[in-house]
């Protein structure tokens, strides 16, 4: 987001990139899933001051928890991740 206003970053949809957590990758073979985690990481950092953007949203629950861990592992703060039903339930100030 910025300034309250909806920027729809590119590799989305089709051309979305995998986060690592799919199919429990994340303990079946967690040096790939990390690896895989942080190279999105990385592309959502440079996307993200490219665009100005300091808040990202998700729409998938495992891929949220899954980057927000490795943000926080890495003390990543220029932006901050959010799940599409925390962003619904703060603008209907339904508590969370």
């Amino acid at each position: 987001t910025r300034d309250n206003k909806l920027i729809e970053m590119p590799h989305n949809k089709e051309e979305a990139t995998c986060d690592g957590s799919c199919g429990n990758l994340k303990y079946t073979n967690p040096e790939l899933s990390k690896k895989i985690v942080n190279d999105l990481i990385n592309k959502l950092v440079k996307q993200a001051k490219k665009y100005n953007v300091k808040k990202v949203i998700v729409s998938d629950s495992q891929m949220y928890q899954n980057i927000k861990e490795n943000m926080e592992s890495r003390m990543i703060s220029e932006m901050e991740i959010f799940e599409m039903s925390e962003v619904v339930c703060d603008a209907l100030k339904i508590r969370r």
